[in-house]
């Protein structure tokens, strides 16, 4: 099989429909680098066979910025492959005929992400792509069924090629322009012989390869498997979220190169449910599997999971250089929630788009008017909607075009969820949200989600995150004082603005954290009645903070964000036998009166050893919480939400040790090492029974060791 390299480019001309395109394709390498080609003989053994050079190809299209192609030049000299327009409609051809089409019809509508799973109804974040290509290696399995077939390959270990490193760079195509994973041939078995190969009858294909490849195979080093075993109606199955695993398999049906049910099958094995939304951007790869992309929730569900794979002491994938053949951008899918009729709301929709080469992008259009009339219009990336009138909660839409800087393009849709106007009344109305006592607050703007913080020219703006720039002290006094941590309390002044200044007991560096109507919170000037917010409702960093009547902008929503745990500062407790004090209820935390061995753990009346606590600090700087009465030691029975504490023998176990922080808005709290929750209770009363609960400023995680 082995010959002379191919060449380094190609040229095509395809038609169809009367209309013709002109395709350019650079030669790309798609092999893994443990690739290679092994034919099963009838006596079982697999012997390798000298494959062919690299012929696989990526390619742009003249005068179709939105489109891209991948191709391969085949063993009998003919180019096949397939040319993806914006959105995910195709071509497939041979040389310049059009051999088959697939979605070439977008949908008129679009709908809101509706998986019984809401975890699964998210979209793409900023930055959750990133800035690196990985690459992932693909196994093929070639069952005998399938490389026999006559309407397949016929036996031919050349044709069989073919199909794979087709199959690969189609994938190629969508999954490093969609997510910038890379997929790589691996390792290739021809299953020449019926009679050797491990899949006699096709019973139980899925769990058969799965076995063959978990053990045999064992050594190949890939992160998924496609066993292509040439079932009739071209369906498939694969065990979900498995990448990087030896469960990471699939089997496919159908005849010639089933790259269809492939693509899809491998979105099961990299976390993409059926169905996953119920295809909110239509018939995606794993929501009806027409387009040759993935929707923005699908794709959020496979970042996920790479990241999960890549925080794994080593990592299943290598990194890569990005791709070098223009392909276009990625359009994420954009869900805009809290918007209410004739308010208008600003956003950036390529916040969230990304591009396999790169490159920067930019906003390119918009159209004038969504789907139910809403109005719009955009100035550099920031898109600025005008809800039209609803009676319901309601899902509008419209699309726009992200380009980047050579000029390819792609078409993205933005979901709004739209309310009829709520009807307020005065600000003196909306209900009064209580706010701890903390230092290390941040203010985030709920349109365009920039802190509120302090320029270098002392000025109060929105801006990124800055440290103490950006972090405030809240004190509860008659109304509450926001004092920056590095110095200077907010002050309201009577043109609107809002200013940085010596700490003074006036009304005007008072405020109110109220509900918005819409949601969050509005932070509200004591002393005019007038609502925080950046000037002229900017999405622009340095825009400066003013005041002004209060209404439904989510400009004039804020984020009143505690200081994260990680931030929390680490505290040193003395050791010895001390008491363990719930400062809700100011009593200790103890174990029943003539408690022995295992036990519950509980809020109590003060009562001797039962009610005191052994602090010893562990090696590693975490503390351990013995029980004086019982010489048990505090251990999570539950490690979740709401999971019980109670005493157990003293061990090295994570569930029984515990980092003491300093609360941020007064006294201790006790952090456990496995789950990362806090120790707590959920009410004040005595008997409450001691539980784990999120770490935040609430006085049910907060303590104090008394002596």
């Amino acid at each position: 099989m082995a010959g002379a390299a191919p060449p380094s480019s190609l040229e095509r001309t395809v038609t169809h429909d009367g209309r013709t395109l002109k395709v350019r394709l650079t030669r790309v390498n798609t092999r893994a680098p443990e690739f290679e080609v092994l034919v099963q003989q009838a006596s079982g053994a697999l012997v390798a066979t000298a494959a062919p050079a690299e012929r696989s190809y990526l390619g742009t299209v003249d005068g179709v910025p939105g489109a891209s192609v991948a191709a391969v030049l085949r063993s009998d000299g003919k180019v096949e492959g397939l040319i993806a327009f914006d959105r995910g409609g195709t071509w497939q051809f041979v040389d310049s005929t059009v051999v088959g089409t697939r979605g070439l019809s977008q949908p008129a509508t679009y709908k809101w992400p509706s998986a019984t799973d809401a975890s699964r109804n998210v979209t793409v974040v900023p930055g959750q792509v990133g800035s690196r290509t990985y690459r992932w290696s693909v196994g093929y399995d070639l069952a005998n069924r399938w490389f026999s077939d006559a309407a397949t390959v016929t036996g031919s270990v050349a044709r069989a090629l073919d199909a794979v490193e087709l199959n690969t760079v189609l994938l190629q195509l969508a999954y490093e322009t969609d997510a910038r994973l890379r997929p790589a041939t691996g390792r290739v078995i021809v299953r020449a012989s019926a009679s050797a190969e491990p899949y006699a009858g096709y019973d139980s294909p899925l769990g058969d390869v799965r076995e063959e490849w978990r053990t045999a195979q064992a050594d190949s080093g890939a992160d998924a498997v496609a066993l292509w075993h040439g079932g009739a109606g071209g369906g498939g199955v694969a065990y979900l979220r498995t990448i990087a695993s030896d469960w990471g398999v699939s089997a496919n049906g159908g005849t010639g190169t089933p790259w269809v049910v492939t693509r899809h099958e491998l979105g099961h094995v990299w976390g993409a449910d059926d169905n996953h939304t119920n295809g909110p951007e239509g018939a995606t790869i794993n929501s009806g599997n027409q387009f040759h992309r993935f929707d923005g929730t699908e794709l959020s569900a496979i970042l996920r999971l790479r990241n999960d794979r890549l925080v794994r002491a080593v990592s299943p994938f290598e990194v890569v250089p990005a791709q070098t053949v223009p392909l276009p951008p990625y359009a994420a899918l954009d869900l805009v929630i809290h918007q209410t009729s004739g308010t208008a709301f600003s956003f950036r929709p390529t916040a969230n788009d990304h591009d396999a080469n790169g490159n920067a992008l930019a906003l390119a259009g918009v159209a004038s008017r969504s789907q139910l009339g809403g109005r719009l219009s955009y100035s550099g990336n920031v898109v600025t909607y005008v809800p039209p009138a609803v009676s319901s909660r309601t899902t509008d839409f419209v699309r726009y075009v992200v380009r980047d800087s050579t000029g390819r393009t792609a078409t993205g849709v933005v979901l709004f969820r739209v309310d009829p106007a709520p009807r307020p009344g005065p600000v003196s109305s909306w209900p009064a949200i209580s706010v701890a006592d903390a230092t290390g607050y941040a203010l985030v703007n709920a349109q365009s989600g920039l802190r509120m913080g302090r320029s270098s020219t002392g000025a109060l703006v929105q801006r990124g995150a800055a440290g103490t720039l950006t972090s405030f002290k809240v004190r509860r006094l008659t109304g509450y004082a926001i004092r920056r941590v590095g110095g200077g309390c907010l002050e309201a002044r009577s043109d609107g603005a809002v200013v940085i200044v010596r700490c003074r007991a006036i009304a005007a560096q008072r405020f109110r954290f109220v509900k918005h109507p819409v949601t969050g919170t509005a932070v509200v000037s004591a002393r005019f009645g007038t609502c925080l917010h950046p000037d002229r409702a900017s999405m622009t960093s340095g825009a400066k903070i003013r005041h002004r009547r209060c209404g439904l902008s989510l400009a004039m929503s804020w984020g009143v964000r505690a200081p994260d745990v990680s931030t929390w500062g680490p505290v040193a407790p003395a050791a010895g036998q001390r008491s363990l004090v719930q400062l809700g209820s100011g009593r200790p935390a103890g174990v029943p009166a003539a408690a022995s061995g295992n036990s519950e753990l509980l809020i109590r009346e003060p009562d001797g050893t039962a009610t005191r606590v052994i602090i010893a600090r562990n090696a590693n700087g975490t503390y351990q919480l013995r029980n004086a009465l019982t010489g048990r030691c505090y251990d999570a029975y539950g490690t979740g939400p709401g999971g019980q504490v109670g005493t157990y023998s003293c061990g090295t176990q994570e569930n029984q040790q515990w980092r003491v922080l300093a609360n941020p808005a007064g006294g201790l709290s006790f952090r456990l090492v496995r789950g990362g929750l806090c120790l707590g209770v959920t009410n004040r009363s005595l008997g409450t029974g001691l539980t784990m609960n999120a770490c935040g400023l609430g006085v049910g995680v907060r303590w104090r060791i008394d002596t």
